[in-house]
């Protein structure tokens, strides 16, 4: 939490920050999620209901879902990493000096992002 938040922010209220941030991440995501599946899902009962169309529109779900979950993946694996170069490089920490709230949030993007495919639609 170095470079999230300044110094003159106490402990406390770093952690209850760095909490908030996770949630709002989190939920932001499933929002996200949601509204496009509900704005596809408008499109295709205006759209007449032919089987090509179907296809098209469960293509492009399922490749914006595809990108949110590569998305998780990396930006899970970037967090990873962080948390246990940055303190190596700032304080020449040790392994066992890592936070361990650093090491959960680069654990469960992934989780993140196999949970946004659990969306994908069947094409075929």
């Amino acid at each position: 939490m170095l470079l999230l938040f300044p110094d003159f922010i106490p402990e406390a209220a770093r952690q209850y920050l760095f909490g908030l941030l996770c949630f709002l991440f989190g939920f932001y995501g499933v929002a996200c999620i949601r509204f496009v599946d509900a704005r596809l899902s408008r499109r295709r009962q205006r759209i007449i209901t032919d089987e090509a169309f179907r296809k098209l529109d469960a293509k492009k779900l399922n490749e914006h879902l595809k990108l949110i979950g590569s998305f998780c993946n990396t930006l899970g694996a970037a967090v990873l990493g962080a948390a246990f170069i940055v303190p190596y490089i700032c304080n020449h920490a040790s392994p066992d000096q890592v936070d361990l709230r650093w090491v959960l949030a680069g654990l469960a993007l992934p989780c993140a992002g196999h949970v946004a495919l659990r969306f994908m639609k069947s094409e075929g």
